[in-house]
């Protein structure tokens, strides 16, 4: 029973990290905005690929762990051009 209740929890919490910015998904989906509009409906299982990926990008620039890389993504909304550009920023 109390398994249940921490896998609610944890579902929430992973939940509230899908938060994935439109830029972001741009990338991960068709999405064209003209005068003929075509979305494609994410599933959470696409939202989870397309942030899987994008977190092995910026793991594999910064060269630290996934962990290191996800807190930063969620830091800057999801906006891998704009935690990168701060990276090189610092940096130099």
């Amino acid at each position: 029973m109390g398994d249940d209740s921490e896998n609610g929890d944890d579902l929430t919490n992973r939940a509230s990290d899908q938060a994935i910015s439109l830029v972001e998904l741009k990338s991960c989906s068709s999405l064209s905005i003209a005068d003929n509009v075509n979305i494609e409906i994410l599933t959470t299982a696409d939202v989870m690929q397309c942030m899987d990926q994008v977190i092995q990008e910026v793991t594999a620039v910064i060269q630290e762990s996934t962990t290191l890389a996800r807190l930063l993504l969620r830091h800057f909304n999801w906006d891998k051009q704009l935690l990168l550009e701060e990276l090189v920023f610092n940096l130099s």
